[in-house]
């Protein structure tokens, strides 16, 4: 496979490896409902930024004036 340059950091575009977790690997429940909702929030802003410039129009999407 090829390598690519991005930002001065390599990415190698090989297929990612699965594996079976071993019979007694727990999920820490907490963090991954704190993760859950935070990956919400982040969507949710997204979400909300676009319809604003869908709104405005032309403005660019780094613009945070309202």
């Amino acid at each position: 496979m090829s390598n690519t340059a991005l930002n001065d950091m390599k990415y190698n575009f090989e297929p990612l490896q699965l594996f079976v977790p071993s019979n007694d690997y727990r999920v820490d429940e907490d963090k991954l409902k704190a993760r859950i909702e935070k990956s919400k929030k982040l969507f949710a802003g997204l979400e909300e930024k676009r319809k604003r410039l869908k709104d405005i129009g032309s403005r660019s999407i780094y613009d945070d004036t309202k």
